[in-house]
């Protein structure tokens, strides 16, 4: 991996995610961030538009592509317990110590560099793929520690549930680099559950939501989910339109203590460049 190369990262929310990421970025190249239930067809096509030879996915899902899938493969296995299948090279055994791995100088790259790709259908239903640089990627997550600190919010202090795949707009710039770049604590959910959801906010004392409006939908259908959440103090919701009637329901259940801040912004922008308190903007 040299400065340039396009490495597609095929993987929900979890750990390995964070460190492939800015593994990708330190070295001066670019991540192509792909939907983690993407098909093998799908994917394939992808690499192929984006000119990726490198394929950082899961390790069940080796078995489904062809070996000549990718010039190379990393495997992640999600699952502990679980025996890792396929080919390719374990993102484990990268972790171990290698007194004779090579020394990469730091690439020269400027902050207008492209870091990463992120794939959207946006608001035309049409897939594409969006170019982001580094500079781009930073000033979100300035502008994300001003407005808590503006609410009196020390970043550091509080603790996001990180449910947004890392392929969107809101879940790489926010629950993935502005989490770990102002030093927020998170909890990462490897795949979408209301159930899950509430447990977590419940034992981890989630501070920050965020989500898209099918995942408030799912979570005001969930009677513990209330102003009962004594730690719960941002919702931030966006990737779609928000209807009215999501936003009262939100306003009648949380009342004042916790806003819903509805975010607006294209994926070409970092998304969510607009954030509207609903409650302050449309009292009714």
């Amino acid at each position: 991996v040299r400065q340039g190369t396009v490495v597609t990262i095929h993987l929900p929310n979890c750990p390995q995610v964070v460190m492939a990421v800015y593994a990708t970025a330190k070295l001066g190249a670019v991540c192509n961030m792909v939907h983690p239930q993407l098909t093998a067809e799908g994917l394939r096509s992808n690499m192929e538009f984006t000119e990726s030879k490198i394929l950082i996915t899961r390790a069940d899902f080796i078995e489904k592509i062809e070996a000549d899938f990718a010039q190379t493969i990393i495997s992640v296995n999600l699952d502990c317990q679980k025996k890792e299948q396929g080919n390719g090279i374990y993102f484990e055994a990268l972790l171990t110590p290698c007194h004779e791995c090579a020394v990469f100088p730091e690439p020269d790259t400027l902050s207008t560099a492209c870091v990463c790709y992120l794939n959207s259908s946006g608001t035309t239903g049409m897939p594409k793929t969006v170019m982001l640089s580094h500079s781009a990627i930073n000033e979100w997550s300035r502008s994300a520690e001003v407005y808590f600190k503006t609410h009196s919010k020390a970043p550091s202090e509080l603790v996001w549930l990180s449910a947004v795949p890392p392929f969107h707009g809101m879940g790489f710039a926010a629950t993935l680099h502005h989490v770990i770049s102002v030093g927020s604590k998170q909890v990462q959910m490897t795949r979408w559950n209301v159930d899950d959801a509430v447990r977590a906010i419940k034992e981890n004392q989630i501070n920050v939501l965020a989500g898209v409006p099918t995942m408030y939908s799912g979570l005001l259908r969930h009677e513990e989910f209330s102003g009962s959440m004594a730690s719960l103090r941002f919702c931030f919701v966006s990737g779609e339109r928000t209807d009215l009637q999501l936003k009262k329901a939100m306003i009648e259940r949380f009342d004042e203590d916790v806003p819903l801040l509805d975010c607006y912004g294209l994926t070409e922008t970092v998304a969510c460049r607009c954030v509207v308190d609903i409650k302050k903007y449309h009292p009714e």
